[in-house]
């Protein structure tokens, strides 16, 4: 699991990056703070199935990724091993 250090100084990173970014790169840039947002009740409207995957390393926090996973009918999670969220 990654440390919270070092995903705090990423998130360092990226608001940098995105003091120095304009239009699109920039809010690009600044979803990487607050994404996902997405509300449990939708997730549980979705009746497909699901592949969510995850670099072992990923910006997304675990419980993030397991609140999405725990609010869809059909999901199935893959954690990628060493990987992070731009593998």
């Amino acid at each position: 699991m990654q440390k919270r250090p070092v995903f705090a100084s990423l998130l360092m990173i990226v608001c940098n990056y995105s003091e120095h970014q304009s239009g699109s790169k920039k809010s690009e840039s600044l979803l990487m703070l607050t994404e996902p947002d997405i509300e449990p009740k939708r997730l549980q409207n979705i009746n497909i199935p699901v592949l969510i995957t995850v670099g072992e390393n990923d910006l997304i926090l675990p419980e993030e990724t397991k609140r999405i996973v725990d609010n869809l009918k059909d999901v199935k999670l893959v954690v990628l091993d060493g990987e992070d969220h731009g593998s």
